[in-house]
Order: structure tokens, then sequence, then C-alpha cells
């Protein structure tokens, strides 16, 4: 943990860190921390090997574990990573999607993100079913996760690549760039839920139109 007094300019680590020690997992990253109204506590959404485990705190500092999910749900072609617990509305109810990149895996190879919607207490996360929800089929959106206090939006960022070919893509001081925001939205089909993606509306506000200037010749 760190903390800021001057708005982001610098940064000071906690001198009691690390707040959740490994124990001992070889993969124990990417968490992502939110605040839980309804138990008055910081969730933290944590990827562990192949699962996700939540943990709770009061305080950001002592972090209680609270439970696992997806050791025997969802896909399990590779490491599970770069987790994303968000609540979002549809038609006035709220439900909780769990965004989970993994690599391998995906449908057309390589990275993906795979998504689970269902309902979180402060404790556990229940999905509402337990079939294999892909964010998309394309093999170049890996890693995204959401913008917090943004009220009902959730605009998403990507890494725009592929761990499959990720190292040999011909550059040598960058490895690929981020996808556009993308907004996500809970739908409904069939008494089932999914996350439908569209680019943010602000992205338009970004191209110009095109001018056509007519050349013309002049001689000395």
């Amino acid at each position: 943990m760190a903390y800021s007094l001057d708005q982001g300019a610098t940064w000071t680590k906690y001198k009691g860190n690390p707040v959740l020690p490994n124990p001992g997992i070889w993969d124990f990253r990417d968490p992502k921390v939110m605040w839980f109204e309804k138990t008055k506590s910081w969730i933290m959404t944590l990827a562990t090997k192949d699962c996700i485990t939540f943990y709770s705190s009061k305080d950001l500092k002592e972090w209680k574990k609270e439970s696992e999910f997806g050791k025997e749900v969802g896909a399990h072609g590779g490491v599970w990573e770069c987790p994303d617990l968000i609540p979002m509305k549809y038609n006035g109810e709220t439900k909780w999607v769990l965004l989970v990149s993994i690599n391998p895996g995906g449908p057309n190879g390589g990275s993906v993100t795979q998504y689970f919607v269902g309902d979180f207490d402060g404790h556990q996360f229940q999905p509402a079913d337990t079939s294999v929800k892909w964010l998309d089929w394309g093999p170049d959106n890996y890693a995204g996760v959401t913008w917090s206090n943004l009220g009902e939006r959730h605009l998403m960022i990507g890494w725009m690549s592929n761990w499959q070919y990720a190292n040999v893509v011909p550059t040598t001081r960058w490895r690929s760039s981020s996808t556009i925001p993308r907004e996500l939205t809970l739908q409904k089909v069939d008494q089932k839920y999914y996350v439908s993606s569209t680019a943010a509306p602000e992205v338009a506000k970004a191209f110009q139109s095109v001018k056509n200037i007519r050349q013309i010749n002049q001689k000395n």
C-alpha cells in the first residue's frame, strides 16, 4: 500500500507493507479494491492461480479472507489474472459482474477475458449460471479493468495484443497499445445475463470531418 499527500504527484509506501502477504501461491496478483457500502468495508478481488479470492478490510491495513470462486467454474485453459468486480444494473435490478482475464485458453487462441454475472454479498460471489462467457471473441483485448468513481457508467480499457505473439511484434521499445475505451452494459437474453461492450461515446469527439483541399499548381 502507498499513500499520497499531494494529489498523486508523489507517493510514500506504507511502512507496514505488505498488508497482505503472499501465502505461498505463485500467481498471487492483480488486486482490485473497491468500497462495499452494505458491509462498510473494502473488498479486494485478487487473482490466485486458477481462481479468484475475495478479501475484506475496514482500514485497508488488516485483511480477512472471505471466500474463493472459480476452481470448478468457467474456462481454465490458463492462469487467471486482472480480475474486476463491478455492480451493474438491468431494469433497476443490481447484478454483480466478475471480469477475469485468462491466458492461454481464448476461443481464438491465447489471451482472452471471460466474465460471470451473479450476486455478491460482501463475502461470496454466486454466479447466476455457470456457462462460459467471453467479453469478446477477438484476440486483441486483454487484461482490461474499469475505472472507479464513474457512478453507474462502466468504462474499460484493455491491452490491444495477445501473449501468443506479443513478444514477436517487430518493435524494440513497446509491446502494442491500449484499446479504445469501452462502455460495458448489462443485457438479458433468454433469461441469461450478458455483458455488452460498445465504444465510449466520447471517442467520437476525437475524430474530425475529412476536408478535401484542392492542390493548385503555380508557375514561376
